[in-house]
């Protein structure tokens, strides 16, 4: 079938109301299929998986296929035990049970109980949830950067962080390593849902900053209406990696 003839029939299904369903799981592999070519285009060896909960992001990456190195960070205890369980047997997917930001300190953190702790920061919710307060440890990536690529050949790094709006403070506490991270995953505040969040514009803006360019944009949930809440944006480096 020539595209011009697959244009008609599609054109001609929508007339008669023939819709394609927004199925979240067809969503979400295709979202998938595009990180996994992602890591393979760009030779990623390493993945630094900040704000890593229990380990799902994780584990589909192997489940895609990726076996490079993966260092996974959660301050949550109840969180880091399921993440240590999974990772327990994997040489190369290596866990600690602290936050990134951009200062070594101890601070508040808002555990918070509704729907698993997916909704946990540093930031204060806009919505009614029921909560803890915990003190957890926090260190710049900069200062351990080194530690954990050595030994790594020539280390080719992907960032995602996932932190409920925390990720430009991971972000800033990467320093001078910067030049040495390829790629970026970050989710985008379009909606917020916390107190301080940044809009998704300034995160944009501040990561275009650093020499990133914006390669997609994944819809992470939606608002009632149908409004975007949360973006996960994906970026690389282009002008100092492409080869």
């Amino acid at each position: 079938m020539t595209e011009d003839a697959f244009t008609v029939m599609a054109h001609a299904a929508l007339k008669i109301g023939i819709r394609i369903p927004e199925a979240q799981p067809v969503r979400r592999l295709y979202e998938q299929q595009y990180l996994c070519d992602y890591l393979l285009k760009w030779g990623i060896n390493c993945v630094f998986d900040v704000g890593a909960n229990n380990g799902k992001y994780a584990h589909h990456l192997r489940m895609m296929g990726y076996e490079g190195y993966i260092f996974s960070f959660e301050p949550i205890q109840k969180d880091y035990l399921e993440l240590s369980r999974l990772s327990q047997e994997d040489a190369r997917w290596k866990t600690f049970n602290f936050a990134l930001g951009n200062e070594h300190s101890r601070k508040p953190f808002n555990i918070i109980e509704q729907s698993g702790t997916v909704f946990s920061s540093f930031l204060e919710p806009k919505f009614q949830a029921k909560k803890n307060v915990e003190m957890i440890e926090v260190k710049r990536l900069d200062s351990i950067f080194p530690e954990l690529v050595s030994g790594i050949e020539n280390p080719r790094v992907f960032l995602k962080t996932d932190t409920q709006g925390y990720d430009i403070e991971v972000v800033q506490g990467i320093g001078n390593r910067i030049d040495d991270i390829i790629g970026l995953q970050a989710e985008l505040s379009v909606t917020p849902i916390y107190e301080e969040s940044p809009h998704y514009t300034k995160s944009l803006m501040y990561f275009e900053s650093l020499g990133f360019s914006l390669m997609n944009l994944f819809v992470v949930n939606r608002g009632k209406h149908g409004s975007i809440l949360e973006y996960d944006c994906l970026m690389t480096r282009l002008e100092r990696f492409i080869a």
